[in-house]
């Protein structure tokens, strides 16, 4: 087999086990969800938001979408903290 095929199969193979070891590792981190509500290192308290925010993240693996807890005041207002 020719160098160049190797290295074709070979990147192929490593690109797989990049975007599998990506995907494991945002799995571990779940959604990032911290409880109802927290306490900001300035002081403020914020409450998790209902619905999920989803995040785009691209790496040389492959794009993953991360549907990720936010905190804030309300909905419609600025999030104050994303812990994922």
């Amino acid at each position: 087999m020719p160098a160049y095929k190797v290295e074709e199969n070979l990147w192929d193979v490593l690109l797989r086990a990049g975007n599998r070891g990506m995907q494991a590792l945002f799995d571990s981190n779940g959604s990032g969800d911290l409880g109802p509500s927290l306490t900001l290192p300035n002081g403020d308290e914020v409450n998790r938001l209902d619905k999920l925010h989803t995040r785009q993240y691209v790496s040389i693996f492959g794009r993953f979408d991360l549907p990720r807890v936010a905190f804030g005041t309300r909905e419609s207002q600025a999030i104050a903290f994303v812990p994922l």
